[in-house]
């Protein structure tokens, strides 16, 4: 495959990544937003993230990287934890330093928590494998 071809393929991943992550990132907002009404940041943040997990790994995996196996949802899940661990650390100290408030600061750490989720997903979990190894269904 050319550098040129492969290019182009990592720039459609990556716009589908921002298509399917637009609605990735509001469910997961939506539901931040909805767990402040009764538990504190952290776990509100937590909460969201685990909901968040079974619904992006679907869209994520079938939409975005055609990669769809069961095995790789370790890996996912790892990934996801270490987002996690970015995003409150960058949300507490938006909260916390810079007097956001929880929703605000969860908005400003969106585009960040999502940039590291796309490098994560695509060089630790839905690797790149010859073409024509794809086939819809297999490794469930």
């Amino acid at each position: 495959m050319s550098s040129r071809a492969l290019r182009s393929d990592q720039l459609r991943t990556l716009a589908r990544f921002v298509a399917v992550g637009v609605l990735n990132s509001a469910f997961g907002y939506l539901a931040f937003a909805l767990m402040l009404h009764w538990l504190p940041r952290p776990l509100a943040l937590l909460c969201s993230h685990l909901l968040g997990v079974a619904f992006n790994f679907h869209s994520m995996a079938i939409a975005v990287f055609h990669d769809f196996r069961y095995r790789l949802l370790a890996r996912f899940v790892a990934s996801y934890a270490l987002v996690y661990a970015a995003n409150l650390g960058l949300l507490e100290s938006l909260c916390r330093l810079g007097k956001l408030s929880d929703l605000l600061g969860q908005a400003v750490s969106l585009p960040f928590s999502a940039l590291l989720s796309f490098t994560l997903l695509r060089l630790f979990v839905f690797v790149r494998r010859p073409v024509g190894a794809y086939r819809p269904g297999a490794g469930r």
